[in-house]
């Protein structure tokens, strides 16, 4: 689920009980893996998240002359999978991003909710947290 705004944050949420990956034969290109049963807490954690971005939204005293947006993937409670939205959310790849000449430019989102894990949530966090002090902090 995606909304536009001035500021986004991403979200990561077990919408999907498992994910099944397809054979790699390496003579075609990959196919992406598909995900299976729905998990309705997962769903619900999605749907809140993007409830309460929308509630702060409605309310112009809270943040005046700024809308909130989001990103929110499913993980489908694989690590690979959800590296894969977390690095999509931090490097835009669904949008365009502008880097000043200095390459310090801001990253597509602002932050990311989620992973209910606590052990992918060390991972990505750690992955992209060196990412990030590569990508966008000039040495």
């Amino acid at each position: 689920m995606h909304k536009a705004g001035d500021v986004v944050l991403g979200g990561l949420f077990e919408i999907h009980f498992f994910s099944k990956f397809a054979n790699f034969t390496f003579t075609s290109k990959p196919q992406h893996p598909t995900c299976h049963g729905f998990d309705v807490l997962g769903f619900r954690q999605a749907q809140t998240m993007a409830f309460a971005i929308d509630e702060i939204n409605r309310n112009s005293k809270l943040l005046p002359n700024v809308t909130l947006g989001y990103s929110l993937y499913d993980n489908c409670v694989d690590l690979g999978i959800g590296f894969r939205a977390a690095l999509a959310l931090i490097s835009g790849e669904e949008k365009q991003m502008i880097l000043d000449e200095t390459c310090g430019g801001i990253p597509p989102v602002l932050g990311i909710v989620g992973d209910s894990s606590s052990t992918r949530s060390i991972a990505i966090s750690t992955v992209l947290g060196e990412l990030f002090c590569h990508m966008f902090l000039p040495e």
